[in-house]
């Protein structure tokens, strides 16, 4: 539970672990939509401007020209320090060694957890005056890149460059985990993934390949396999709309999000 010490001014975030089965790292999450005697962290931070560029933007001048560069700010919001007299507001309490027989320790965040409602307007603002501050004669397109096709910490945009060169030049521990040990005199560029869409370098093409799983014959169900196909340039649009349709009719049809969709709306 979140606790609140109102005489000193402290704020206790609860947090739990997440396991990604694709990913190696345990993710640790801070609630700070807790709430505790009514008010949540968030209640009482202000959101700031939208500073985050568009992710259609993004992805439409990612086609613009031969050769794609894809850069990632590695825990972006993790890279940008609150300040001292606001570090009270994130404290949270920890089970060292994960030994729950002892008593926790206090710690507090000294950087924007993600989460918290202030912290991307302050991640992107940060990310934005970083490269204002550092421009100069050689570097505007560079910065250009920063200031517009960033997203959430990630970077997509092309070069008109060379083709397999432009990773070579890279030092390997700045590629990605698939192209540390290609041979590119033999191997084809992996299938990589670019803002949650498909994209293979080698034909500089932009794909879709949804999850297959077996979802219950409901609403809930429905809307689940719907979902499971991110598409923000709405390429597949055309495929997905009968399915909305049929989605549509079942939501008038059908009262409870899981009692089952009649037969002729599943042979639809």
């Amino acid at each position: 539970m979140p606790g609140v010490c109102w005489a000193q001014s402290k704020w206790y975030i609860p947090h739990h672990g997440v396991f990604n089965p694709h990913k190696p790292k345990l993710r640790v999450v801070f609630d700070c939509a807790a709430r505790s005697q009514g008010i949540a962290l968030n209640d009482v931070l202000i959101p700031g401007p939208t500073l985050t560029n568009s992710l259609l933007g993004v992805l439409l001048r990612f086609r613009e020209c031969k050769v794609a560069l894809m850069a990632d700010v590695e825990a972006m919001f993790y890279q940008v320090r609150v300040p001292e007299k606001d570090r009270h507001y994130l404290r949270f309490l920890w089970f060292t060694g994960g030994n729950l027989e002892k008593e926790p320790e206090e710690f507090r965040m000294k950087v924007h957890l993600f989460g918290v409602a202030s912290s991307r307007a302050c991640a992107n603002s940060a990310l934005k005056q970083t490269a204002e501050d550092g421009e100069n004669s050689r570097n505007s397109e560079a910065v250009k890149t920063i200031q517009n096709n960033f997203y959430g910490g990630f970077n997509l945009t092309k070069w008109s460059s060379s083709d397999k060169q432009v990773i070579e030049s890279i030092p390997k521990e700045r590629r990605s985990k698939e192209l540390q040990s290609l041979n590119f005199k033999e191997d084809g560029l992996p299938l990589e993934r670019a803002l949650g869409v498909n994209w293979s370098p080698e034909g500089d093409i932009l794909g879709f390949s949804p999850l297959v799983r077996e979802y219950p014959l409901t609403k809930r169900g429905f809307l689940a396999t719907l979902s499971s196909v991110f598409d923000p340039m709405g390429l597949v649009a055309p495929v997905i709309l009968p399915a909305r349709l049929v989605l549509q009719e079942s939501i008038k049809r059908v009262n409870g999000w899981d009692d089952p969709i009649p037969d002729d709306l599943l042979k639809r």
